[in-house]
Formats: structure tokens, C-alpha cells, sequence
């Protein structure tokens, strides 16, 4: 039996993994986090987790160069098998077409999740996304790096969902 130590620390492994998952173009582990009947209401998607996957990875970021996810403070209220989550991020995405000048968009908001625990695994049920404030600034050194490309950062987390490098995701 986990603790409730245990269960905070999973219910935030399950918070990075979908970062990462979002940063990095995993569609793997992006789609990991969700249990197969959960709904995201992401704003303009609102529907189930392999939708919610493909509209990510051939929409919504197919036209950004890099992007980030910085979590902050979550607020997490377990009641058995089940969870509310609240959690602060911070996101940027630079597009691919550099606009004059250049500009990163910034978006704060926060993920509301609802989490089921089952055999032992957290996932998220139901997310909304709540976007707090969106901004533009000036990009003065450009994109570092291009998440469509083999990252190192991939080696670091053998046996873990990972990008399917042959079928481009």
C-alpha cells in the first residue's frame, strides 16, 4: 500500500511527464498520463486523450520551433483512489516564422485535474486548462534548440514511454 507521500509524488510525476511529453513532441508519453475514457478541456480541443494527442502534436505545435513548460506550486486533495489537483505553469513556444521583431509567446495559467488512482497508478480523468494571462515579448537570441530532432534527453529514461522516432511523433 502507497503512502500519502507516495501518492503526492506520483500525482507530480504525472504533472512532469505531461510537460515533457508536450515540450519534447511525445506523443507516448503525453497520451500516458491520461486514463483511456478522460476528457482535456484545453481551450480550443475539448475532447479525449488520442485527440487530444494528435491535435497537440499536428496543430497546435506544428508551426513552433521550441517550447517550455515551468510548473509551479500544485494543490493536491486526495480522497482515496481519487484526486483535485491544481497547479500553476508557465509555458512559452517560439514559431518557426520569425516574426519582426522576434517575439516568444507566455502564457501563466493553471491545469485543474481531476486524477483516478488504478493498480497503483495515478492519471488524470478530466483536465481543464485555465489560461490567466498570455504574453508577448522580444526574443533576442532565438530558438536554442528543435524538439523534432533526437534529444539527449531521451537516453536519460530507458523502458519509459518515449517518441516514436519512425513514425515522427
Amino acid at each position: 500500500m502507497a503512502s500519502l507521500a507516495d501518492d503526492y509524488i506520483a500525482i507530480q510525476q504525472v504533472l512532469a511527464r505531461y510537460c515533457r511529453g508536450v515540450d519534447r513532441r511525445d506523443a507516448v508519453m503525453m497520451r500516458s498520463v491520461y486514463w483511456d475514457e478522460a476528457v482535456d478541456h484545453h481551450r480550443i480541443y475539448d475532447g479525449g486523450p488520442d485527440g487530444f494527442v494528435e491535435w497537440v502534436t499536428n496543430n497546435s505545435l506544428k508551426n513552433v520551433a521550441v517550447a517550455g513548460h515551468v510548473l509551479g506550486q500544485s494543490l493536491i486533495d486526495l480522497s482515496g483512489e481519487t484526486a483535485a489537483v491544481e497547479t500553476y505553469f508557465r509555458a512559452w513556444s517560439v514559431p518557426r516564422q520569425e516574426s519582426t521583431p522576434p517575439k516568444v509567446q507566455v502564457v501563466n495559467g493553471r491545469y485543474l485535474d481531476r486524477m483516478l488512482k488504478r493498480s497503483n497508478e495515478w492519471r488524470i480523468i478530466e483536465r481543464w486548462l485555465l489560461v490567466d494571462l498570455v504574453e508577448f515579448l522580444p526574443l533576442e537570441s532565438g530558438a536554442r534548440s528543435d524538439p523534432t530532432e533526437i534529444d539527449k534527453s531521451f537516453d536519460l529514461f530507458p523502458g519509459k514511454p518515449s517518441r516514436n522516432v519512425e513514425a515522427g511523433t
